[in-house]
């Protein structure tokens, strides 16, 4: 039953996006307004940057009548793991 629904689900979400730096104002626009993110607001377009632009870390996020809606990134990756971090959605897409 739980796999249906995320079938359902998935099926009516638009595809799933890996961020590049053009990008970053957008995914920044969503974070800015979700409180857990808000000791990070300042830094958080310079340093989503900075990862983008060495390779460090990976963002992906989910469009929907283009506004970003979720993303999720990674961090610290090497060759055998990554941390996940900076998962947010929308409050309006949450359940």
């Amino acid at each position: 039953e739980m796999n249906a629904k995320i079938k359902q689900d998935s099926s009516s979400v638009d595809n799933i996006n890996k961020a590049t730096i053009q990008d970053v104002e957008a995914i920044c626009s969503l974070t800015d307004t979700i409180e857990e993110f808000e000791s990070s607001r300042d830094g958080s377009r310079t340093s989503l940057r900075k990862t983008l632009a060495t390779g460090t870390g990976r963002t992906y996020y989910v469009k929907r009548e283009d506004q970003v809606i979720t993303t999720a990134s990674t961090s610290a990756e090497n060759s055998m793991s990554a941390m996940i971090v900076g998962v947010a959605t929308h409050q309006a897409f949450r359940e």
